[in-house]
């Protein structure tokens, strides 16, 4: 029975662990995945970079018209943006604390905004971060 798997399945291992063991696959998400953040491959390269990881959080960057889900990873002087794939994180954006600069949004501003404003933005858990040549909108939640 393992012959037959193994054989099958030699290019996709973790199906055959799955079928194996009476599990059903499904591609590795953040919720499922057996290594915490702080464990995995790409956090501990950074930390040894950059120190202790003081903060990780899934946002939603938004750069021009297009949104996307991303992680971001806060050291002391620096803000790195990655892209979950499948099994691992994908570098997309480092950004020198020291050459960025941020702005939140404050109560009195948000009640100010026209009302056919995008309802979905909570200008409250969100920055505008602005570095080098890039500008993007950081809503956390």
């Amino acid at each position: 029975h393992f012959r037959n798997l193994v054989q099958r399945r030699r290019s996709a291992p973790s199906l055959v662990f799955g079928k194996t063991l009476g599990m059903s696959w499904s591609p590795i998400e953040e919720s499922s995945c057996w290594v915490t953040t702080d464990q995995s491959p790409f956090v501990l390269g950074l930390m040894e970079e950059n120190g202790p990881l003081l903060l990780e959080q899934k946002l939603q960057v938004t750069e021009g018209s297009k949104t996307r889900e991303r992680h971001l990873f806060l050291f002391r002087d620096v803000l790195v943006f990655a892209k979950l794939s499948t099994a691992s994180y994908r570098l997309k954006h480092r950004v020198n604390l020291e050459e960025a600069w941020l702005f939140g949004f404050d109560s009195e501003l948000e009640e100010e905004l026209p009302s056919d404003l995008d309802s979905d933005l909570d200008l409250g858990l969100s920055l505008v971060l602005a570095w080098d040549l890039a500008v993007c909108l950081l809503t956390f939640g």
